[in-house]
């Protein structure tokens, strides 16, 4: 689709698509005649274009990955609060840089916050589809690869302690016209998981942690820009 559009909008020759796997990448950052690599991904591959694309001395703009919180605090309407964030974490089915990964929630808040992200995620079962059929709101995920991490890192996360209030039964996580998965909501307390834990630490996860008055860093210490939300009163009272 987009290919068509370039090609109705740009003269011959402006704009090409090409679609391959690793090899076709590496030949792109290599070719001395390509002079500037945008790259959206892994740290680990960005590390790589940097590292092959000063061999030409190519100017590199890298878009890493990161592990975007919402903080769900005292104030905040539960009602209002939970559609938005579930829509925040799964737009383009989760596959968004800046998509929510993790739900820090205040104790007091905790159950129903719950509650509604699971009337959320059950709700999405209804419109997940192909991409391609009427009413989908909620498409596969974007290849086999991707699909096999997904659900390892659910697994992980209920191995570590955490429970599943929505979504997460591989029997149905299969489609026969794409990679779909139930949306699934692995609950924990931040101490029972640990801050080291994979769907913590790695950004394909998605957590939702009951504040219990530790202070602890989650996911490591950042190192590069990330997205936050935090829904509720400008400057809320926290006790």
């Amino acid at each position: 689709m987009l290919s068509e559009c370039a090609q109705a909008a740009f003269p011959a020759g402006v704009v090409n698509i090409l679609t391959g796997g690793d090899e076709l990448g590496q030949m792109i950052v290599e070719h001395p005649k390509v002079s500037h690599i945008s790259f959206t991904g892994s740290a680990a591959t960005g590390k790589k274009i940097m590292a092959t694309g000063a061999g030409t001395l190519k100017k590199v703009t890298l878009e890493l990955g990161g592990n975007d919180p919402a903080i769900v605090l005292p104030d905040v309407d539960i009602a209002d609060a939970a559609p938005k964030i579930f829509a925040g974490a799964m737009m383009n089915t989760g596959q968004v840089c800046v998509a929510i990964k993790r739900v820090f929630v205040h104790e007091s808040k905790y159950e129903e916050m719950v509650d509604a992200l699971a009337e959320q995620a059950n709700a999405a079962k209804e419109v997940m589809n192909d991409g391609m059929s009427d009413g989908t709101r909620f498409g596969p995920i974007n290849n086999k690869m991707q699909y096999a991490r997904v659900t390892e890192l659910v697994d992980d996360a209920k191995a570590s302690g955490a429970r599943v209030a929505a979504g997460g039964n591989r029997t149905q996580q299969r489609h026969h016209r794409g990679h779909l998965i139930l949306p699934s909501e692995p609950l924990a307390k931040l101490s029972d998981v640990g801050v080291r834990n994979r769907v913590l630490a790695e950004r394909q996860g998605r957590l939702l942690l009951r504040a219990d008055g530790t202070r602890r860093r989650a996911g490591g210490r950042p190192r590069r820009g990330r997205g936050a939300v935090r829904p509720g009163h400008p400057r809320p009272e926290v006790h």
